[in-house]
């Protein structure tokens, strides 16, 4: 079988991390937009940074499952130490490996380390040839240990195994244990390694290697080692070194060959590419994982010039860098870095064909310019069952490079439009997102995992190292008004959700029902308080009964996550909060006296100068507290220990004032 490459000129930046982009040259997309799926981010980790044991993690960079049934996860770190996280959630204070074990060697910059690890599927099954087995990537310095690929004029990239005797052991090194080298790759440069590992559905184990940065010269050829994802069998031996296997199903395992074309060539020469190679044309592949589902290989690409981009992997797949950058031409022969559409006029090669058309490269699945991020990770797409609305969807991310913070998306991977995708909506009563995002990891039940730091390995580390476990948001507490009763409900567990618009009045009349969100049941408890504020006024004051049977997180969560679907006067929209009980009672005892004026007078504004420090004082909803309020206030007065001249409709009066005047009630 033949298959055909172009090779142009290559020019790189300065040495980056392997999973770095470059600087931005303009809007090649819309904007991504904020899509309908929540998440909550919660804390489930941390100190994954900085000194362990008197060793330097640097940073985590990768979180995979143990396999055995254990639930364990190991995280890896860049500094070469893998920490463990049991069953329980707990991480332990010992190392799975220790960064003396694992030889793991760093520079200042913190351009490579260990990178990845991955456990071999058979991993908990005893008497299997995988049985207790594990694989790392690990860096050394130059070395005269000689290399089984490249040149190593910067470090070394080296894959190992590790055997633990008994695999339910969460420290290697006991009796029994060993390890070996499988392969080793020399780097001529500091960026774009071999960094990501990944066992596929029939037990090998698929490697990306990056393109190896500025010191190559020339497009990703397959018969070399860079820019390419390699699939070998880690139990086998026909290897050259002998120390794995070479699947007799790789591409171009059994003779096949490519045809290069490049300007000296234009008529094209045949290479014989490496045995080992699965798919080529990548320019920095990180994050590669499999869909647990169907057994299809996602992959990230690091762009240069202005493209990031999701691959679907495909065997002999050609992803076209660096004749490509995405779906479009890459910008390395240009003369800046920029890149420029994928037309048949912008092809030299050919009058009748776009690049992808004439050399078979294959597009991205999704992608976004530098407008949106710098530096793409590959993710996974969703298998778990917290999250039902991203069943399905492929979830990845952005490091964060030039942005305030990292992000993560979400998209069907059967899409057409490589732009059909959607930023996820994180959930405020959570984790706010990290600044960033070094990997995404994936539990033995399909969850997901967010592997993040609070500083750029590449400016020093040991800041905040954390993962953070993407769950479903808190569900909204519902509120409904009972006028056969009298009482108010509260929804508090958020089990069968609905909603109902309100009734329009601004007001709940005795003989309407009310539910903001949700709907109760005998789970749900109860607040009955027939004349709670005294007087005989008959007002529910929610501020002052809610936080008897709930603690203070909870009642601010019931206050943010409370959702409005009408307007209840003042021009008030969705996200303003209610208010139950009397206007003008600022101090909350019953009346409206002198002490109510003092704290309206301390929040007056002004007309059109708000929003005022306390929002209660608002009385007409206008955004300030000016005269009008006054004046409301005024007819309201009824001096010390009298009842408020109001009127108020029977059972529940509710006023949209905003948030802060349920703060005010419930927080001192």
């Amino acid at each position: 079988m033949k298959c055909c490459v172009r090779l142009s000129n290559c020019f790189s930046t300065a040495a980056l991390l392997a999973l770095i982009g470059t600087s931005a040259q303009g809007q090649h997309f819309a904007d991504i937009q904020l899509g309908s799926i929540q998440v909550k981010l919660d804390l489930f980790a941390s100190d994954l940074a900085g000194d362990f044991n008197g060793e330097f993690q640097v940073s985590p960079t990768d979180l995979v499952p143990f396999g055995d049934g254990s639930g364990r996860l190991a995280v890896a770190t860049l500094g070469g130490v893998t920490r463990v996280i049991d069953g329980s959630g707990n991480l332990l204070n010992t190392a799975l490996l220790t960064k003396a074990q694992s030889g793991t060697q760093v520079p200042d910059n913190g351009e490579w380390g260990q990178t990845s690890i991955a456990f071999h599927p058979d991993f908990g099954n005893v008497g299997a040839a995988g049985y207790g087995k594990f694989y790392t990537i690990n860096t050394e310095n130059p070395s005269l240990t000689p290399t089984d690929f490249g040149n190593d004029f910067n470090h070394q990239d080296i894959v190992k195994e590790w055997t633990l005797a008994d695999h339910t052991a969460n420290t290697w090194g006991a009796a029994g244990d060993t390890s070996r080298e499988l392969l080793r790759v020399g780097q001529p440069g500091q960026p774009h390694n071999v960094v990501d590992l990944a066992f596929g559905p029939d037990k090998t184990l698929y490697i990306s290697s990056g393109d190896g940065g500025a010191a190559i010269s020339g497009a990703t050829n397959p018969a070399t080692i860079f820019g390419n994802i390699l699939r070998i069998d880690p139990l086998g031996n026909n290897s050259t070194n002998g120390n794995y296997g070479i699947p007799s199903d790789n591409p171009y395992a059994n003779g096949e060959t490519v045809t290069v074309f490049d300007d000296s060539n234009p008529g094209g020469f045949t290479v014989d590419p490496l045995d080992e190679v699965f798919a080529y044309g990548f320019r920095s592949p990180f994050r590669m994982n499999f869909d647990s589902a169907t057994g299809d290989l996602y992959v990230g690409d690091v762009g240069q010039s202005d493209i990031e981009e999701i691959n679907r992997v495909v065997a002999g797949g050609n992803y076209g860098w660096n004749s490509k950058e995405g779906s479009f031409k890459s910008g390395q022969n240009l003369g800046a870095s920029r890149v420029e559409p994928d037309t048949v006029a912008n092809n030299g090669w050919s009058s009748t064909q776009t690049l992808a058309e004439q050399f078979g490269f294959i597009d991205p699945l999704f992608e976004y310019d530098h407008d949106e991020g710098r530096s793409i990770s590959g993710g996974f797409v969703y298998r778990g069952s917290a999250i039902p609305e991203l069943q399905g969807m492929y979830v990845f991310a952005d490091l964060g490079e030039a942005q305030p913070s990292a992000r993560i998306f979400y998209g069907d991977p059967n899409a057409t439009d490589s732009t059909d995708f959607f930023e996820i909506d994180i959930d405020g009563l959570g984790l706010g997102l990290p600044i960033r995002i070094i990997s995404i990891g994936e539990d033995d039940d399909g969850e997901l995992y967010l592997v993040a730091v609070g500083q750029d390995p590449r400016q020093g580390g040991g800041v905040d190292g954390q993962v953070l476990k993407i769950v479903a948001p808190d569900a909204p507490y519902g509120l409904q008004y009972d006028p056969s009763t009298g009482h108010v409900l509260i929804d508090t567990n958020g089990d069968n959700l609905t909603s109902y618009l309100l009734n329009g009045t601004g007001f709940l009349e005795e003989n309407h029902q009310q539910v903001l969100a949700g709907v109760i049941d005998s789970q749900d408890f109860e607040i009955a308080e027939a004349d709670p504020l005294g007087g005989g006024s008959g007002i529910l004051d929610l501020g002052a009964i809610l936080p008897q049977y709930m603690s203070e997180a909870e009642f601010l969560a019931f206050l943010t996550k409370a959702t409005y679907t009408s307007d209840l006067g003042g021009g008030l929209g969705d996200f303003d909060l209610v208010y139950i009980g009397i206007p003008s009672d600022l101090d909350s005892d019953g009346d409206v006296d002198d002490a109510d004026f003092g704290l309206a007078f301390a929040a007056f504004t002004g007309p059109g100068n708000g929003p005022s420090s306390n929002p209660a004082a608002d009385l007409d909803g206008d955004g300030d507290v000016d005269d009008a309020d006054f004046g409301l206030a005024f007819a309201a007065f009824t001096g010390p220990g009298g009842a408020t001249n109001v009127p108020e409709p029977t059972g529940l009066a509710l006023l949209a004032v905003g948030a802060g005047l349920i703060f005010r009630r419930y927080i001192p």
